[in-house]
């Protein structure tokens, strides 16, 4: 037994795991880091969120619909005070469930032979070193379990490829808590129909292939306009009628008002487009610059330059990606069609004060990057096979 531990111990520090090891270090050392230069954070937005905790432990519900959609956070703090804990222990379950989301997606990554060492361990260090991905861990906002959510449904879709229905199963399990910790976990939907579609469309699976488009594709209208019309103090047109480019900091001098007569949120935002080409693609363009470049007036010039070139980096391993990804591989169009997908709900909507939805993909993002990469290795490696 002895020498067996001793064993399994060598295998885990060889240089095979190194890269295992550098992650969680480098995971350590920012969020170690992080913490004595913000500490703690329980006020703003988290009190939102302590609230309602507090109202479904004493009532059995929350206050509105539309906090089902942060039930992620939500529900850990009703745990927690379930257990009769103080909500610092949401914050220590936070961080756990985040390293446990690098490391597993950094393992998933490990089972495709294509992809070195270095390369998997770049990618899980430019997450950890984004300007505020791992920032949200030391607050109680619905961020922190959100990224680790899209963390391990990335790596579960890396893992396990969708032509079973234990994979399957899992895999809706895990999108359908990203739905329910940010409202944004909705458009995880048809990227991940996308990536079912093609995997079994090798296989012919044409009963598996209907019910995924016919289920997910009414699942993504009915739960969008479910999101999009219960936010309260909010309407979906408030980005246009304001001129918002970071949400609630307004581009106009007064609110323009524009004539529409469709009833439903999406059907507003086609018909304001359609109708007002002008003030959308003015919008959007400046819209695009602050989500893709995370520059804020509002941050120091050294904090901006510092995201800027974090930006550059990251852009350019996406370029790489998408000029030399294929879109056959059923993975690369779940990533492409899922920042797609992000980006156009950007345009339609506004950008956040501090890149939290760019940093809701910025994993994707960086998982694209590697995909060239992968391929150039696995090609190199054949050719030293005399395999091609």
């Amino acid at each position: 037994m002895k020498n067996k531990a001793i064993n399994r111990l060598s295998q885990i520090v060889s240089h095979k795991d190194i890269g295992l090891w550098v992650v969680a270090l480098s995971w350590f050392i920012i969020n170690s880091g992080l913490y004595l230069l913000y500490g703690i954070q329980t006020g703003l937005e988290s009190e939102k969120y302590i609230n309602q905790a507090t109202q479904l432990y004493e009532t059995g519900g929350v206050s509105e619909f539309r906090y089902h959609f942060y039930f992620g956070i939500i529900g850990l703090l009703y745990f927690v005070k379930l257990l009769g804990l103080n909500i610092y222990s949401a914050i220590y379950i936070q961080l756990a469930v985040s390293l446990a989301a690098h490391l597993y997606l950094y393992n998933s990554l490990k089972l495709n032979p294509a992809i070195s060492i270095s390369s998997r361990t770049s990618a899980l260090l430019l997450v950890i070193i984004a300007p505020s991905f791992e920032y949200w861990n030391w607050t109680l906002y619905s961020e922190s379990i959100f990224f680790s959510a899209i963390l391990f449904f990335a790596a579960t879709c890396i893992k396990n490829k969708p032509t079973d229905k234990r994979s399957i199963a899992i895999q809706v399990l895990l999108l359908t808590f990203c739905i329910l910790s940010r409202p944004s976990g909705v458009l995880l939907i048809i990227p991940w129909i996308l990536y079912v579609l093609q995997t079994n469309f090798k296989h012919r699976s044409w009963k598996m292939i209907s019910a995924c488009l016919l289920a997910g594709g009414v699942a993504f209208i009915a739960i969008s306009n479910v999101i999009l019309g219960t936010i309260g103090g909010w309407h979906v047109m408030d980005p246009f009628t304001n001129g918002y480019v970071i949400c609630d900091i307004s581009e106009y001098s007064q609110a323009h008002q524009f004539s529409l007569t469709a009833n439903s949120p999406i059907g507003q935002l086609i018909e304001f487009t359609l109708k007002y080409p002008a003030e959308f693609l003015s919008l959007t363009f400046k819209k695009l610059v602050a989500f893709f470049t995370q520059y804020r007036d509002y941050y120091s010039p050294l904090h901006n330059a510092y995201v800027i070139i974090y930006s550059l980096v990251t852009l350019g391993l996406f370029l790489k990606g998408l000029i030399f990804g294929k879109l056959k591989d059923p993975l690369t169009l779940m990533l492409y069609s899922a920042i797609a997908l992000w980006t156009i709900s950007i345009i339609f909507q506004c950008d956040d004060y501090h890149s939290r939805f760019y940093n809701a993909i910025l994993p994707l993002v960086i998982l694209v990057g590697i995909n060239p990469v992968a391929r150039s290795f696995k090609k190199n490696c054949a050719k030293l096979k005399g395999e091609v």
